[in-house]
């Protein structure tokens, strides 16, 4: 048994509960939530390191991206393309969904879609979302699962 992934695992899949508020959800301390996206973040652009899923896709991976190499969100992108084959293990696609319910909250935990989109960021300055960042005026650019970034130097209108 691999603890460690489970546990973490386990943590990632209560963050994406109460973000979808689905009954039954416990509200998970804000502290504990910076940290269950900061170890996604860090395992985004490697497969390996991200345990729960490592181990849930290990076979798939196998199956499906032999020939993608580790590193830069390949593995990643190349089973996120592969989740709705009929070859692919249940667990793998779960795990697979709740990756993507995390990178809904967090953009940076896709290494592919933070590195993109890096100039862009820079470019309208803007920076992570916090509850105190300002909402700017007009209506929102961005749809909800991506508002895990705002231009806090700029309006709306000035893009």
């Amino acid at each position: 048994m691999h603890s460690q992934g489970e546990v973490i695992a386990c943590l990632e899949k209560g963050l994406v509960r109460e973000a979808e508020e689905q009954p039954g959800a416990y509200t998970i301390k804000e502290e504990c939530k910076k940290a269950i996206m900061r170890v996604a973040e860090l395992s985004s652009d490697d497969f390996h390191l991200d345990r729960y899923l490592y181990f849930s896709c290990r076979e798939d991976r196998e199956r499906f991206c032999e020939k993608v190499p580790a590193g830069e969100g390949r593995v990643y992108n190349c089973l996120f393309n592969h989740k709705f084959e009929e070859a692919i293990s249940e667990r793998c696609r779960e795990a697979l969904t709740t990756r993507q319910k995390l990178i809904a909250q967090d953009y940076k935990v896709s290494y592919s879609l933070a590195k993109a989109c890096k100039s862009d960021l820079r470019k309208y300055r803007a920076a992570a979302w916090t509850p105190t960042c300002p909402e700017p005026a007009g209506p929102p650019l961005l749809p909800a699962p991506v508002s895990g970034v705002c231009c806090p130097q700029r309006s709306y209108s000035e893009w």
